[in-house]
């Protein structure tokens, strides 16, 4: 295969469960219902499908479903309905939402490419700005002032990397596809968060309810893991190689068209943040309860493909705010100081930031992390 190939097959396999949000949730007692030790998730589609020819029922199911004794699953009995779609999540959820995950118009869960676009991103950000010297890093810091605000803080540092403007942004010469997964992949996931404690070691994040204490349990559906799928990440040509685009946009100067090159990136950041993972855990764990999780960081690392294969890769909710922003404040710790109360960012009294991270339970037992993928050529 020629290396300078502008358009590049891979399968998609994902290593953990992995959600990306349509913005939209199931209800609790309109979507699903507690179910002896788990719960009951109805297809609201295939119970307006059964009764679409029966005014009563139509009526019926509005008015259980909009009163304040909503309860789909008594509205399925005293209807008698026989379905096939009804999902049985053999977990208690004790939450009044589960987050749904983004489908194509066909009703398949998906990873859409602006998501793996994303991750991209993160890690051609880290590189990039890893190569400018010591004292050009500090100066773009310092640009980050009380006055700028959101996501709006690290325009400058954004414009010293890809580009001026929206116009001249070099992500415009990726091109990616989605990646469409089978329905029988989709998971229902139970989330707790792991927050560091003052006097050492960790303990789950709680919230009260009634005056008791609980686990803060997030709650929402996946791609689970060992799912696979295929997409298409492509390099503008045009972008790179015609005289007045390089002339303007200078895109050739900072991005190789060999997909080797971009994995070696890809796999350097991820190499890096699974590195500060595994010494998180081991400075915080003491008793060893987190072992699957540092298990799973252990093998991942391992995992890592050769960059003339392929890369491994975060993306999607729980990814974490060192992987989503690229982690450039690592060399600095009095930026990271400021920004943090400058941004009013994490807790006071910790030293660490971020000291808090997303764990998918098994049961009452810590099992995973989310967002982890891996692309090979094919």
């Amino acid at each position: 295969m020629d290396k300078l190939n502008y358009n590049q097959k891979y399968k998609i396999t994902t290593l953990s469960p992995i959600h990306i949000g349509n913005g939209d949730s199931y209800q609790k007692y309109i979507d699903f219902v507690p179910h002896k030790n788990g719960a009951l998730l109805y297809d609201t589609d295939e119970i307006f499908d059964k009764i679409a020819n029966d005014r009563k029922a139509i009526d019926e199911l509005y008015q259980t479903t909009s009163g304040t004794q909503s309860n789909i699953h008594n509205f399925v009995e005293k209807q008698n309905l026989v379905l096939e779609n009804t999902v049985k999540i053999p977990f208690k959820v004790f939450s009044f939402n589960i987050q749904k995950l983004i489908r194509n118009g066909m009703g398949y869960p998906q990873i859409p490419g602006s998501s793996l676009k994303g991750g991209l991103r993160s890690a051609l950000y880290a590189h990039y700005f890893s190569r400018l010297s010591k004292q050009k890093q500090k100066e773009l810091l310092n640009t980050i002032q009380p006055k700028t605000w959101g996501k709006f803080a690290a325009r400058e540092i954004e414009r010293e990397l890809f580009g001026s403007d929206p116009t001249q942004d070099l992500m415009k010469a990726f091109i990616v596809t989605d990646a469409d997964f089978s329905k029988e992949n989709v998971k229902y996931n139970d989330c707790r968060i792991l927050s560091l404690k003052k006097n050492g070691g960790w303990s789950w994040k709680t919230k009260k309810v009634r005056g008791n204490t609980f686990p803060m349990n997030v709650y929402f559906e996946a791609i689970r893991e060992n799912a696979s799928s295929y997409l298409t990440l492509g390099i503008d040509q045009f972008l790179l190689k015609n005289p007045n685009a390089q002339k303007k946009l200078g895109f050739d100067k900072k991005l190789s068209a060999d997909f080797t090159a971009i994995h070696s990136v890809i796999n350097q950041h991820t190499e890096n943040l699974i590195d500060q993972e595994l010494d998180f855990l081991y400075d915080h764990d003491k008793n060893n309860k987190l072992k699957a999780i540092t298990s799973f960081y252990e093998k991942l690392r391992y995992s890592i493909p050769e960059p003339s294969k392929g890369c491994l890769l975060r993306i999607g909710w729980g990814s974490g705010w060192k992987f989503i922003t690229g982690n450039i404040l690592k060399d600095h710790p009095d930026h990271l100081k400021k920004f943090r109360k400058q941004f009013k960012m994490g807790r006071k009294g910790f030293s660490e930031y971020p000291k808090s991270r997303k764990i998918i339970m098994s049961g009452r037992n810590p099992a995973t992390v989310p967002g982890w993928i891996k692309l090979e050529q094919v």
